[in-house]
């Protein structure tokens, strides 16, 4: 699980994350279960959202493959103004002589409301949370 850096949650709601990159955090020893009760024990909610989003990152170096691949999906769930991602799948294969990373993940979003907010309040809230992470604050207690 990932989620967005800066997101703006309850200091109630028990999370320990480790920084991935400037927009988004890793979530320490949670799967999308046990986040999502830790989420409504605090009256939040975490929205799984359908549809399966894809990517492929090529090149010899696993971890540098990975990452690249990570960081394609975390930027195309972003787009769509999601805060959160549940990453499903990693396989690394080869065809050939090319070496390759396929990084699938699930958008989710964590916020307050029982009823998913629209687009524009989610990018308004991303454009908070990204101000938050830009000037240095936190907007979790881990």
């Amino acid at each position: 699980m990932m989620i967005q850096a800066g997101l703006l949650i309850p200091k109630t709601m028990e999370m320990e994350t480790d920084a991935f990159s400037q927009e988004w955090r890793s979530v320490r020893a949670l799967d999308c279960l046990s986040l999502g009760r830790n989420v409504a024990a605090v009256g939040w909610h975490l929205f799984f959202i359908a549809g399966n989003v894809t990517t492929i990152a090529y090149g010899r170096d696993g971890q540098k493959s990975l990452r690249r691949a990570v960081e394609r999906v975390t930027g195309k769930i972003r787009e769509r103004n999601f805060n959160c991602i549940e990453l499903t799948d990693i396989v690394r294969k080869h065809f050939w002589f090319v070496s390759y990373v396929l990084v699938s993940a699930h958008p989710c979003h964590i916020q307050e409301g029982r009823q998913i907010q629209d687009k524009n309040v989610r990018k308004r809230l991303q454009r908070d949370a990204d101000q938050v992470n830009g000037s240095g604050a936190r907007g979790m207690t881990h």
